[in-house]
């Protein structure tokens, strides 16, 4: 997370560079931390609760 309001970036760790996989754009503010779990990543905004998981 880049702390960019309402928005999400999603990135892969690497120790030589930081190459960002995809940013999306929420549609309301969040203000809690993300949380990961079994490999998917869940953000609560003030309305909704998010799942980020990949696809079969």
């Amino acid at each position: 997370m880049r702390g960019v309001p309402r928005s999400s970036t999603l990135h892969e760790p690497q120790a030589e560079s930081f190459e960002v996989l995809a940013e999306n754009e929420l549609d309301e503010r969040t203000n809690s931390t993300p949380a990961i779990v079994d490999g998917e990543i869940f953000l609560r905004t003030h309305e909704s609760l998010y799942c980020i998981a990949a696809t079969d």
